[in-house]
């Protein structure tokens, strides 16, 4: 193998490396030039420089918006100069402003999230915690609908895993999303998709005002100044304001008629199966037949409560 020629002033090591005469220093441009690049993504190369700089156990990538080497090179000597001069911080807002939002989205104070509110309800309410249950369930209802955060995950997952995605992604959510404009919006949407018959949109305009009732119990009276204790509730707190409209009775109403013959002769029926078991087929057929003919309180169906076997039987008798 043919060796390379040694120019006049260099500098080897036994091993072939080469030896600097002399050291440069981080300020200087030939420094960086030395050690920017341009990185490859997908096979595809970068099509400006970049450099990593690292200072007082930190490493930060900085792209230095330039395909020519030697600006390329004279910006990471004016980075790394501002990081010496005036800190990370300073340097990383001004030139790395992206990272910089991140940073304040990942430290973000969590004791202003829907999950911390659950949490600290659960704790100082009085309710039974079934109930505090269905009231962090309406408000993960309502808040999972605002965000547009479905249940469905991948494929690939398990319901309980996917539950848990689901929890943790509606947990994390600022109280400062769910605004009363907001809910407003989303009872009349949740009503409006609903509105197939007046029946329909009553119940569903029931159930809405349940979910936002359920929501407004989390910042009881009872317990709100402990709430503001530990977390930093917003000014006005999350449904404050919202009026719940009334959407007629709940009270059922059956559509089945309450008399006609069938009922009638089902009532009949009951009250000849009360008659003594000795009796033949016959006899209670004819039993059946004074029934129908004597005018008492089981024929008429009027309240067989108040009518035993013992006097069908002497009735019949």
């Amino acid at each position: 193998m043919q060796k390379t020629p040694h120019e006049p002033g260099e500098k080897w090591q036994a091993n072939g490396k080469q030896i600097s005469a002399k050291a440069l220093s981080k300020n200087s441009i030939a420094y960086w030039k030395e050690r920017i690049q341009k990185p490859t993504a997908r096979s595809v190369e970068c099509a400006n420089y970049c450099v990593r700089i690292s200072h007082l156990g930190k490493r930060i990538f900085f792209n230095l918006n330039s395909a020519e080497k030697d600006i390329a090179a004279r910006n990471a000597a004016t980075i790394y100069k501002h990081i010496i001069a005036h800190g990370w911080g300073d340097a990383i807002s001004t030139y790395r402003p992206d990272l910089e939002k991140k940073q304040q989205d990942q430290s973000r104070d969590l004791s202003n999230t829907i999950g911390t509110l659950i949490h600290y309800a659960g704790l100082f309410s009085s309710a039974r915690p079934s109930t505090v249950v269905s009231y962090a369930r309406s408000l993960r209802r309502i808040v999972a609908d605002l965000m547009s955060i479905s249940k469905k995950g991948k494929a690939d997952t398990n319901d309980s895993r996917r539950f848990q995605a689901f929890r943790d992604a509606v947990d994390a959510v600022s109280l400062d999303e769910v605004t009363a404009e907001r809910v407003l919006a989303w009872r009349e949407h949740y009503v409006t998709k609903r509105n197939t018959s007046p029946s329909s949109r009553a119940s569903a305009m029931r159930t809405a005002n349940t979910h936002i009732r359920n929501c407004k119990s989390l910042f009881s009276k009872k317990y709100i100044a402990l709430l503001q204790q530990e977390m930093n509730l917003p000014s006005p707190l999350p449904f404050e304001g919202i009026s719940l409209p009334n959407a007629g009775p709940t009270r059922y109403r059956s559509k089945t008629a309450r008399t006609g013959p069938r009922r009638r002769e089902r009532r009949i029926s009951i009250c000849s199966r009360v008659v003594s078991t000795d009796t033949t087929i016959e006899s209670r057929i004819e039993s059946k037949d004074k029934l129908l003919q004597i005018d008492n309180p089981i024929a008429r169906g009027i309240s067989s409560r108040h009518a035993n076997g013992v006097r069908a039987k002497n009735l019949i008798q």
